[in-house]
């Protein structure tokens, strides 16, 4: 999946130092929903949803009537509570977290998740086919492979803050257990109006499993509605 990716950047970065007339450079704003799914062994399953928003700036380029190729940088906030047992006596937890024992254990209340918040950049490369109606309107179709990293994470906890790559990796028993790297495949739709306007609809598929410890998978999974103008 790398290696697809890493093609299709360097597609992309010669398209974007081309000097040509039928370049756009466009900027979005949006609304993200996420949720990463956590399978551990004995199949048990969890999640943590999340939900934020999105900046996104990118260069579009036409390569054969409706055919175009877009790079660009995003970076997305998120914020949400983690569904995680992080308490010790947790089923797959291997260690405690900080300085918790079994008699105090990290966890929350049980009415009460733990509030996270994480950061990503993002360089989404969107290859699309839009389909006029007239010179007003357009309706594009596109996938949009992915390369994320996650900048910071934390999770709030009795209101103390931790780093949360730094919990998983206590909570799994190995360092980078819980991946900063993410590939994902996302499939959507966008209308281009008076070709300055865009509103843009998309659902991003978690391919890389971000947790590095056997038996354990880690997915995360994103819908996002936005609005931006193209330039």
């Amino acid at each position: 999946m790398k290696k697809i990716f890493t093609v299709l950047t360097v597609i992309a970065a010669m398209l974007f130092g081309a000097e040509t007339a039928r370049a756009q450079v466009g900027l979005e704003v949006g609304y993200v929903n996420s949720v990463q799914r956590l399978k551990a062994e004995g199949d048990q399953k969890y999640k943590m949803p999340q939900s934020g928003f999105y900046l996104e700036v990118d260069y579009g380029v036409r390569l054969f009537r409706g055919l175009k190729v877009a790079p660009g940088i995003q970076y997305a906030y998120l914020a949400g509570e983690s569904r995680f047992p992080l308490q010790p006596s947790a089923p797959f937890v291997k260690s405690s977290v900080g300085d918790a024992t079994v008699d105090d254990p990290v966890g929350p209340a049980p009415d009460k998740h733990p509030e996270t918040v994480e950061h990503y950049l993002s360089i989404p490369v969107d290859i699309s086919y839009t389909f006029g109606f007239g010179r007003a309107f357009g309706l594009t179709a596109f996938i949009t492979p992915t390369m994320s990293c996650g900048l910071k994470s934390e999770m709030k906890v009795r209101n103390t803050s931790t780093d949360m790559y730094k919990t998983m990796s206590e909570m799994l028993g190995k360092d980078g257990a819980y991946s900063r790297v993410d590939f994902q495949l996302g499939i959507g739709l966008s209308a281009d109006i008076l070709k300055h306007f865009r509103i843009k609809c998309s659902y991003d598929f978690g391919l890389a499993d971000r947790a590095t410890v056997s038996d354990f998978s880690l997915h995360h999974n994103m819908f996002k509605v936005g609005i931006g103008v193209i330039f």
